[in-house]
């Protein structure tokens, strides 16, 4: 979630931030291995990119609203993908009963979706921001060194 949030708020334009968001966990699944619930991991990166491209651009990049949107996009991954689990898997009856049995399941990994989200959504952008800042001190020091 952290590379598609900064992906689309980073990259120029939505498309762009959508693109190399699939790209990434295209190029992780095809180490890792394809599974039933791809598609919906997937439309939760488009999703997550989106997010990123319409909250974090730059003019409208905060500490507090980057922490609602990875919480945010978490929540979506963890919404998106284990209703994929019991509409792709023969692990839950194809019930509402089921369905939120599935969900149910789904909260001791959580915590850990979240959290990596917080963790890494914070390491990029911090990352940025001081490759951000060094770029532009360098550019001030340069222009009044040649003047």
């Amino acid at each position: 979630m952290a590379i598609a949030l900064f992906a689309g708020a980073r990259f120029g334009s939505a498309r762009l931030g959508v693109v190399i968001s699939l790209m990434a966990m295209f190029l992780s699944d095809l180490y890792l291995g394809f599974h039933s619930t791809m598609p919906f991991v997937y439309v939760s990166l488009v999703i997550a990119a989106l997010l990123g491209w319409d909250q974090l651009r730059p003019a409208r990049f905060g500490w507090g609203r980057l922490a609602g949107m990875s919480s945010v996009s978490a929540v979506i991954f963890y919404i998106i993908t284990n209703f994929g689990v019991w509409m792709t898997q023969d692990l839950y009856p194809k019930s509402l009963s089921g369905l939120m049995t599935c969900y149910v399941a789904g909260i001791p990994f959580f915590p850990a979706t979240w959290a990596s989200s917080l963790i890494y959504s914070f390491a990029l952008f911090t990352l940025w921001s001081l490759v951000d800042q060094g770029r532009e001190q360098v550019e001030k020091r340069t222009s009044t060194f040649f003047v």
